[in-house]
């Protein structure tokens, strides 16, 4: 059995796409979906760095403060 691990978005057609490599073409499989809602998130902001024991940090002058 092999798994997959994707975060994507279901189409306007309601269809969820899974790519799946070239040797599975043509073959019958069996396929079990587990899905999570996630958050909406504007695509375009930045995200927040990460740094040890799941601090996080807005931008690159918090960081160098806290290399300090």
């Amino acid at each position: 059995m092999q798994s997959i691990h994707l975060k994507t978005t279901v189409g306007e057609d309601g269809v969820l796409r899974v790519p799946l490599p070239p040797e599975y073409q043509n073959q019958e499989l069996e396929a079990i979906v587990i899905w999570e809602l996630l958050p909406k998130f504007d695509r375009f902001k930045k995200p927040p760095l990460k740094m040890g024991f799941g601090a996080s940090l807005s931008n690159k002058s918090q960081l160098s403060a806290q290399i300090r």
